[in-house]
């Protein structure tokens, strides 16, 4: 176990200007510094593959990761001066192959082939974001520490990254920690351990369990992907059939319904109308 007890010092300018804020809010300072304590015990399990370092702005992740990994920290997130090609393909490290590139290029989510081969000045935050994750990757950086993940990105793209790094991860055997004020990243990269900065605690084993993919299996299931009902009958005389308790909230989660068509005579398997607004 790691004891983390951190003082963050900023010494403020005797201006003009700060001494009128301090006092039109009545602010008094000792030495005109500011002091800001971070205080958590860090215990990380052995092996791990994913952490996540969560909490709202300001907390403390960046200080924390910095303190956790300094040099790997540094590594990942100073990339500027990395990147003089005139196309992001020819700036990955020169170890990897193209076959490698293009595949790494897909998982993190920069799937625009033109956007390859452009430099990397001239790319949108998002995309730099994903070609700065794709040369982390596809070096010997380890463990990978990125701050401010998916935090210029939609939840859409964001939540693909995560599923495909999550995935590219354990099939590197690499270490990956994400650095981010979202929370939806927890459920994407299904971690090893969670810091939550707001709280200032750790949280140990936060994966899925084991049974969640047999649940959404069974969920599916009754959702009706398939309904084996007769069509005619299923648009003349359509009954409802109410989902409950923890299955109407996983349902409402994954699906956005609360009930779905049911029909109870035999015939062919056809798909309903929820089914088609699943699949959509």
């Amino acid at each position: 176990m790691q004891n983390i007890d951190l003082v963050v010092k900023s010494t403020i300018s005797d201006s003009f200007r700060v001494n009128s804020v301090m006092n039109t809010f009545d602010l008094t300072l000792s030495n005109m510094t500011i002091q800001e304590r971070i205080y958590l015990d860090v215990d990380l399990p052995s092996p791990w593959s994913i952490g996540v370092i969560c909490g709202a702005s300001g907390r403390g992740k960046s200080v924390l990761a910095k303190k956790l990994f300094p040099s790997e920290y540094s590594a990942c997130n100073d990339l500027t001066s990395a990147y003089t090609s005139e196309s992001v393909i020819d700036d990955m490290p020169e170890s990897a192959n193209i076959s490698e590139i293009t595949k790494m290029f897909t998982s993190v989510g920069f799937g625009s082939v033109p956007s390859w081969l452009k430099p990397y000045a001239v790319l949108s935050q998002g995309e730099r974001m994903r070609v700065d994750l794709a040369r982390c990757f596809l070096g010997e950086i380890d463990p990978i520490i990125f701050d401010e993940f998916t935090s210029v990105v939609d939840r859409i793209v964001a939540k693909t990254t995560c599923i495909n790094i999550s995935k590219s991860v354990r099939k590197l055997t690499k270490r990956f920690i994400a650095v981010s004020c979202h929370r939806d990243v927890i459920d994407w990269l299904s971690p090893d351990w969670v810091i939550d900065m707001d709280n200032m605690r750790q949280l140990v084993g936060v994966k899925k369990s084991p049974d969640h993919h047999r649940h959404l299996r069974m969920l599916k299931t009754r959702v009706g992907y398939f309904q084996k009902a007769s069509l005619s009958e299923h648009r003349a005389s359509p009954k409802c059939h109410l989902l409950h308790g923890r299955d109407r909230r996983r349902a409402v989660r994954l699906f956005g319904f609360h009930s779905i068509p049911h029909a109870r005579d035999g015939g062919q398997y056809v798909p309903t109308r929820s089914q088609a607004r699943c699949s959509a």
